[in-house]
């Protein structure tokens, strides 16, 4: 009898054990988001350059981010995106974009999903789409 009940606990403590660790190997989420802070212009050629940042609790979720900036120009239900443009975020989570003059209407930038780490350390850096960005010339 206490043999049946010891190897009946081992079975349940190698089963926890194993669940456990494949938990951890998924990873602890890092809410983040993404802005577009304002807009610099040039003349010659054409050209908006886009600029914000992304925030994240943990700063290794702010910096080498894919940040893909979208122009918007129906906003509203059927939208009708384009990209027209992408960075990598340095190390203070800062990026920036150049495009061509499109014309009025709403930017949207979104960072890209991104696992940092290895094992019990990684962290799983979470997709965000930023508020519209009105461009108004």
């Amino acid at each position: 009898m206490k043999r049946t009940a010891g190897l009946l606990l081992a079975i349940v403590l190698t089963l926890g054990g194993v669940a456990g660790t494949s938990q951890a190997a998924k990873g602890k989420k890092v809410k983040t988001e993404v802005e577009i802070e304002g807009v610099t212009y040039l003349d010659a050629p054409p050209r908006a350059v886009y600029f914000g940042d992304v925030h994240a609790l943990k700063s290794k979720c702010e910096r080498r981010r894919h940040v893909t900036v979208y122009y918007d120009n129906d906003p509203g239900p059927g939208d009708d995106i384009v990209e027209v443009g992408e960075d990598t975020t340095d190390r203070t989570g800062d990026f920036e974009v150049s495009v061509e003059l499109i014309g009025e209407s709403a930017y949207h930038a979104i960072v890209d999903k991104r696992k940092v780490g290895k094992a019990e350390k990684r962290l799983v850096c979470k997709k965000a789409t930023s508020p519209p960005f009105y461009d108004v010339d």
